[in-house]
């Protein structure tokens, strides 16, 4: 490992005091509002070098920040503070240490060393660091982690100190540890280390078994977190909360966010009710084989705005496989052109139907901005489309109208699978069956074509009606399956990004549309379901409020 000096940019401190003192942030201004209290006496006492101890400094609203900034920038010549930071992280699956390291890396950190088994192995973790090491001049070091013995967390945490002082050592839970003992020893190993290597070292635990081991480091005058957090809770919500958590003088913190009070977590109940909501109904699926083009199509649609494009963006909508009557009344309060896209009656793939809808957008309206909604079904297209929309280096804004591919692969996963469980459930939402003697024969038949023609036996319509149903069932097991499948490659689409989302949804839950898209989208909470909230009046108005016009 090679060493390299850290330096504290002017945008970002956080300066950590040891045992019975506070932590404190330039970042929390109105948050924290205290009243700023003989600076200058404290910085003359900090000049002579005669205090032993912790030195609280209060701020409030009137501290300018060009005030703040030259009291610390004072020290920073003279090494007085910080010269290294060291964030050292033991265990932990990739994508756990990797948003501790933005975290980090977002408050001024900029050299960090991972000690973890776990390399990120998806694409978007990469692209994420990477960034982060690009436009932050970060280095990251990873080395293996040899805290499950005594001799090897005194190897790693001596190695990790040649490269400067350990400042800080975050310790995470690791999924694939072998069990509860081995995350307990690894991090009373760690301790033992740190009290004599770094015993200033500020030590934060998020490891629940280890409780135990940082309170008694705690009371024996080590600085240290113990951080532990509500079972609803992912450990992402405790790392986010770390600002709130660092602020405080207590030492044993349990995270329970407004997240889980707002949050209403979707049982089984409210997904199947969705299902229903997102497949087409009998009727749906035979008028859109009988109707739809063979080919990818693109129509404008009648707004209450003009036909005419002229100077102004126009919308263009990737809808779902169901509602079309909520469709139009969302249009219907669009003060702007509007195309959407017409789904053909065979089956496609999504970037097959991206490349022929970016062709016809970019004939419509070359040279952007491109606004796009996307309803239901629609999110993944719309996002393959915003991909090679991105590639033109072309303006992009997404409206996700309930789309997000995390949540529509929520609600289908009763049905996405190639397993029989899945075709016959797929069969029984789509046609209303619920007849035993029925599901019985589709559980024997040996396949899928056989299962169709066992539950079109019994539906009643004419041969041509059943011929049409036929054919559109294995389309809609065709586009079911791209959804499923549907994953984040190396590619964040650029652009602003909006989530609109059910009334009973949470206002923090960003559905994953992080994996997808650069900029964390705004979330906005409409009344109604899956479907209804695409005809609410407060959706069409928002739309037109954050239309992007030029």
């Amino acid at each position: 490992m090679q060493a390299t000096s850290f330096q504290l940019t002017e945008c970002n401190y956080h300066i950590y005091f040891t045992y019975k003192c506070c932590v404190m942030t330039t970042k929390v201004y109105k948050k924290h509002a205290n009243v700023v209290r003989n600076v200058e006496g404290q910085k003359n006492v900090l000049k002579e070098g005669t205090h032993i101890g912790a030195i609280i400094i209060k701020i409030d609203n009137n501290l300018s920040l060009k005030a703040f900034k030259k009291f610390f920038f004072s020290f920073r010549k003279k090494e007085t503070f910080l010269k290294f930071f060291f964030g050292n992280f033991n265990g932990g699956i990739a994508e756990s240490w990797t948003d501790l390291t933005e975290w980090l890396v977002l408050r001024g950190a900029r050299k960090i060393v991972v000690a973890s088994e776990s390399r990120p192995q998806q694409n978007h973790l990469n692209r994420r660091l990477s960034l982060l090491q690009s436009y932050y001049d970060v280095e990251i070091i990873t080395a293996p982690n040899k805290a499950h013995t005594k001799e090897g967390a005194a190897e790693l945490l001596s190695e990790v100190y040649i490269l400067g002082p350990i400042h800080a050592v975050f310790v995470l839970p690791n999924k694939a540890s072998v069990s509860k003992s081995s995350d307990i020893k690894s991090v009373q190993y760690i301790d033992n280390v740190l009290r004599t290597t770094a015993p200033k070292a500020l030590f934060v635990n998020f490891i629940n078994s280890a409780a135990g081991i940082c309170h008694a480091r705690g009371e024996a005058g080590f600085c240290t977190y113990n951080i532990q957090w509500a079972k609803e809770m992912d450990i992402k919500d405790a790392i986010s909360a770390l600002d709130s958590v660092l602020s405080y003088k207590a030492k044993n913190v349990l995270v329970k966010s407004d997240k889980d009070s707002d949050a209403k977590q979707e049982n089984s109940q409210g997904l199947f009710k969705n299902l229903g909501l997102l497949l087409p109904t009998p009727a749906d699926i035979i008028k859109d084989q009988k109707y739809s083009p063979n080919e990818p199509e693109m129509i404008q649609i009648v707004t209450e705005g003009p036909r005419e494009i002229r100077e102004l963006a126009p919308i263009f909508v990737v809808p779902g496989i169901s509602g079309e009557k909520q469709l139009d009344e969302l249009a219907m309060n669009l003060l702007y052109p509007t195309f959407r896209v017409l789904l053909p009656s065979t089956k496609w793939s999504l970037k097959d139907l991206a490349a022929v809808y970016v062709k016809k957008m970019r004939a419509i309206y070359p040279k952007g901005p491109y606004n796009i909604i996307a309803i239901s079904w629609g999110g993944p297209l719309a996002i393959e489309i915003a991909r090679l929309l991105h590639d033109l280096k072309a303006s992009i804004h997404l409206f996700f109208i309930d789309s997000a591919p995390n949540t529509l692969q929520a609600i289908l996963k009763p049905v996405g699978d190639d397993t029989a469980e899945a075709e016959i459930s797929l069969l029984t939402t789509v046609l209303k069956i619920n007849d035993i003697k029925v599901l019985k024969g589709l559980k024997d038949a040996p396949n899928w074509e056989s299962r169709v023609k066992l539950a079109l036996e019994n539906y009643e319509d004419n041969e041509k009606q059943k011929n049409l149903l036929e054919a559109g069932l294995e389309v809609l097991k065709h586009r079911v399956k791209e959804v499923t499948g549907f994953r984040p490659n190396d590619v964040l689409v650029s652009g602003t990004a909006h989530l609109i989302r059910t009334n009973d949804s949470s206002k923090y839950d960003s559905c994953g549309l992080t994996t997808y898209c650069s900029q964390t989208p705004d979330i906005v909470l409409v009344n109604g379901d899956h479907t209804s909230i695409v005809a609410n009046f407060d959706t069409a108005e928002y739309i037109n409020k954050t239309h992007f016009l030029i």
